[in-house]
């Protein structure tokens, strides 16, 4: 019987924070060609990081999601350094958009 090569497989979890953690996670994956998964799963903003790295529009999974993490990060360059890690009470208005551009994404 001959045997099968092994999939490469990427689960990603919830959790807002978390997503900044697997961009992270992704540039070191995609750092090599060969490192890429094969299959990629998640939930929550780990279902969003997955969407973005396994359907890239402009075929580069990483710029994708390197695009999304600017689109919804907060900058907290206005803040005195000592209130930077209360940056997060302000919340982001733009992670929570509604997407108009569903109806026009090509499957």
């Amino acid at each position: 019987m001959a045997q099968r090569e092994a999939l490469k497989t990427l689960v990603l979890q919830g959790g807002g924070a978390l997503g900044a953690y697997e961009l992270g996670v992704a540039r070191a994956l995609y750092r090599d060609p060969a490192n890429a998964p094969d299959l990629i799963a998640g939930v929550s903003i780990g279902a969003i990081t997955a969407a973005l790295l396994a359907r890239p529009r402009n075929g580069d999974p990483l710029a994708m999601l390197e695009e999304f993490w600017r689109r919804v990060a907060l900058p907290a360059d206005f803040l005195l350094p000592a209130f930077r890690p209360y940056a997060s009470l302000f919340g982001d208005p733009a992670f929570f958009r509604h997407r108009l551009d569903l109806f026009t994404i090509p499957f």
